[in-house]
């Protein structure tokens, strides 16, 4: 049960996250935004994106919600990870901006689970 829960939160959350991701372009395409305002997009999406899987896997499991909730967002921030250091070749990333993602991705897991 768990693992499916988990599974359809991590497709909600890839489909938020390419959603914002193409929304994001648009507006980087069409307005010529600066690099840190960029950055600030790219945690937005974590965040949301994070968010709307942590409300899926709350609402399955339905109990301890702010605890599964929580394991989503490190899940969620691990993929991110692995994925993010597979397509650059190596993880060459700040360890602040990587510790500002992680805690966004937990923090949105975790309330995404609460008010599911």
């Amino acid at each position: 049960m768990k693992v499916k829960a988990y599974g359809q939160g991590l497709l909600v959350g890839a489909l938020v996250t390419a959603a914002l991701i193409f929304a994001l372009s648009f507006g980087l395409y069409q307005f010529q935004w600066s690099d840190s305002t960029l950055q600030i997009g790219i945690w937005v999406v974590y965040a949301l994106a994070a968010l709307a899987g942590g409300m899926v896997v709350g609402k399955k499991l339905r109990n301890r919600r702010f605890v599964w909730g929580l394991a989503y967002g490190l899940l969620y921030f691990v993929v991110l990870f692995l994925i993010s250091g597979a397509t650059t070749g190596g993880w060459n990333g700040n360890f602040q901006e990587m510790a500002i993602a992680c805690g966004l991705c937990l923090g949105g897991g975790m309330l995404g689970g609460m008010i599911s």
